[in-house]
């Protein structure tokens, strides 16, 4: 492990600037520098490098030796993006902090800007900005919709959790200028989120403090073939995974009916009773109205669980509200699993409007059909605990 503290003792930063460092030798250059050159002087720069392995480590010790406000630490072993974060967090000394990506690249008054929004308006806990997007060679990407631009919509916190809760995030995390003392309070990010960390911190940070999104673009965000967040299968089902345990913050942060409606004041017909006992049951029927998987399974859980629970169980059902054979009917409706659709279909042999020979499959069970005049006239049904043939209508075990 390389550790250097060099620092001047006698006065604390103003903010503290943090760089998880990954594996990124061609960009981390220009990353650091704009940090440096900030027209705000008054910061430090801790870099944590996640065992690249790749040269990076060379490249900050070489500028730590030249300027005295950065330090930094090398891991030996890969332990990812929030566990350097954290490192980072715990080596910081300011009372402001801020956080790039080892690959972007700031403007040169992005903090000068945040400070002073800050500074001047104390209700805030965090500031926000946009990014320009860049690519791979530091070139303007001028064709790349901004998938931020939404952060500008949502001004109350209530018109921010229903943003988070129906759309999803919006925030770029790189942008972040936030107080230590926020992190403090609403902790830190989720280390067994690998993809949504920052999405998760958002529904605490924005449920407990004012935020600011500045309409101005203040970093360069660097796209290319190694981001995190591209669009890889594997990606895709992490988000959906990570997406389902975000929704349990709502559960945690959503304490009375008041908070409730404020958040979700369309659906105020829904809150018949007004009974904060009902919340859990609730945000999952608000969640069932999302028809996403991830949701829907999310609401099930819910669901059961708040239904298992005699007192719950009998307010629910007595005031008309929902019911378990109701429960049971939206289990199948949304056949999260997809029992219900064919995810296979083999055709063997086709004569038009004369014989079809095929194979379905789902993941629970295959079928083979012999048809004739589009007259099924054998199926061979196959389950895990079963072989079941029909020929003309007659059943054949």
């Amino acid at each position: 492990m390389n550790i250097d503290f060099k620092k001047k003792a006698d006065k604390k930063p103003k903010v503290s600037v943090m760089m998880a460092s990954y594996k990124h030798p061609l960009w981390i250059e220009e990353a650091i520098e704009s940090v440096l050159n900030q027209t705000f002087k008054d910061l430090e720069l801790i870099i944590v490098d996640d065992a690249s392995n790749d040269g990076s480590s060379e490249i900050i010790k070489k500028y730590a030796k030249s300027d005295d406000r950065i330090k930094y630490k090398v891991f030996q072993k890969n332990k990812g993006a929030v566990a350097a974060t954290h490192e980072c967090y715990k080596m910081s000394s300011s009372s402001y902090l801020s956080l790039i990506s080892s690959d972007d690249i700031w403007e040169l008054d992005k903090l000068q800007q945040q400070v002073l929004m800050l500074d001047s308006n104390k209700e805030l806990g965090a500031v926000f900005a946009l990014p320009t997007f860049i690519d791979s060679n530091s070139l303007p990407i001028k064709t790349l919709k901004n998938e931020f631009s939404n952060s500008l919509k949502p001004n109350t916190r209530a018109e921010w959790m229903n943003f988070f809760f129906n759309k999803g995030n919006c925030i770029c995390h790189p942008t972040i200028l936030i107080r230590k003392s926020c992190y403090e309070k609403v902790g830190f990010y989720n280390p067994a989120l690998r993809s949504l960390p920052d999405f998760d911190m958002w529904v605490r940070l924005f449920f407990t403090y004012n935020v600011k999104v500045l309409d101005k673009k203040l970093i360069r965000f660097r796209k290319h073939d190694f981001n995190e967040s591209r669009g890889t299968q594997a990606n895709i089902i992490r988000n959906k995974t990570e997406s389902k345990q975000i929704l349990n913050q709502f559960i945690i942060q959503i304490k009375n009916i008041k908070s409730l409606i404020e958040i979700f004041p369309e659906h105020l017909d829904l809150f018949k009773l007004k009974d904060d006992t009902l919340i859990p049951f609730y945000i999952a029927q608000i969640a069932l109205m999302k028809r996403d998987a991830f949701a829907s399974d999310f609401a099930f859980d819910i669901l059961y669980t708040e239904m298992a629970k005699p007192s719950v169980h009998k307010i629910i059902e007595e005031n008309n509200l929902y019911s378990s054979v109701q429960l049971s009917q939206d289990v199948v409706l949304a056949d999260i699993y997809k029992e219900g659709e064919w995810s296979k279909n083999t055709i063997y042999f086709k004569v038009p409007f004369l014989i079809k020979i095929e194979k379905k499959k789902k993941s629970s069970q295959s079928t083979f059909l012999i048809s004739i005049l589009n007259i099924v006239i054998l199926k061979r049904i196959k389950t895990l605990s079963s072989n079941l043939i029909i020929f003309f209508g007659i059943k054949i075990r």
